[in-house]
């Protein structure tokens, strides 16, 4: 199974918090199912800048406490429909 590394809290975020689309720098050529796996780094500075950015993009978003928070291991699985080329904005 393919698997990508996201930084908690967003992994969460990814798989139960409605953030349904993940900026990358490389494009993919994969579809279908993969894993998310929250990786181990998060200060706590990080964290609460986090939530507060989720929370704008999804106000009833149900995030774990910083000390819950899942790390170093798979949270989840969702399905890639599709990459698009970053735009440049100016």
């Amino acid at each position: 199974m393919k698997a990508i590394s996201v930084r908690p809290p967003w992994a969460c975020a990814i798989v139960h918090g409605g953030k349904d689309i993940e900026n990358r720098t490389w494009k993919t050529n994969i579809r279908g199912t993969i894993a998310i796996h929250a990786s181990r780094a998060m200060s706590r500075p990080y964290y609460e800048w986090s939530v507060k950015e989720i929370r704008k993009l999804s106000p009833k978003a149900k995030v774990p406490p910083f000390d819950e928070m899942a790390r170093g291991s798979v949270v989840g699985w969702v399905e890639i429909v599709g990459c698009e080329k970053r735009t440049e904005s100016k």
